[in-house]
């Protein structure tokens, strides 16, 4: 099986050093890049450092038939899964980023999306239920209203796009790095492979 297609098959939005010691542009590491592969709908996004041959984090994300996004899975290095949260944010924008629609989203991330859900930058718009962006199985495993109010982060859509600046920074070295030889499928590749080994922990 292919990897790409096993890695999607197991997929869901856990995560691994999701904190607010969140890596800004100030303090990411300077060989850091953004390497972005785009594939029928499906975005990965890779912060690789090809000098130190290093992943700091992956994620994906998938197209749904409204045009909005939603995570199918992220892995990160300590501080570095908010940033990848706000550049997918800002890479889709005006669209918006929501959680995995089917509701698999671990306490770290939950953190993370309610802080979102709470931050003046960040606009957030709640999801109706005649919406076709609107998670319902997931709503209906949970049993209904009531108890649905611990997760209204579940529900809403994401819409962030203060990282223009660093995103095309971190574009404009992918770029450097693939002129010099680097491959994308294999930084992607490398990207996956953190993930799994993110997600067996």
């Amino acid at each position: 099986m292919e990897i790409r297609t096993f890695i999607r098959s197991v997929l869901t939005e856990a995560f691994s050093g999701l904190d607010e010691a969140m890596i800004n542009s100030n303090t990411i590491e300077p060989g850091i890049a953004l390497f972005i592969k785009t594939k029928e709908g499906i975005v990965d996004f890779t912060l690789y450092d090809p000098i130190q041959d290093k992943v700091y984090g992956h994620m994906g994300i998938n197209k749904l038939s409204s045009g909005n996004w939603a995570v199918g899975g992220i892995g990160a290095e300590y501080g570095y899964g908010p940033l990848m949260y706000e550049l997918a944010m800002t890479y889709v924008y005006p669209s918006a980023l929501m959680p995995t629609r089917d509701g698999d989203v671990r306490g770290a991330a939950e953190n993370v999306w309610n802080k979102f859900m709470r931050r003046g930058d960040v606009e957030s718009e709640h999801i109706d239920e005649d919406d076709s962006d609107f998670p319902m199985e997931y709503y209906n495993d949970m049993g209904g209203v009531e108890e649905n109010m611990e997760v209204e982060f579940m529900y809403r859509r994401y819409y962030y796009d203060g990282a223009k600046s660093l995103l095309g920074i971190l574009k404009k070295k992918m770029f450097e790095y693939l002129r010099s030889g680097v491959r994308l499928s294999d930084v992607d590749r490398k990207g996956n492979m953190y993930w799994l080994e993110k997600y067996d922990e």
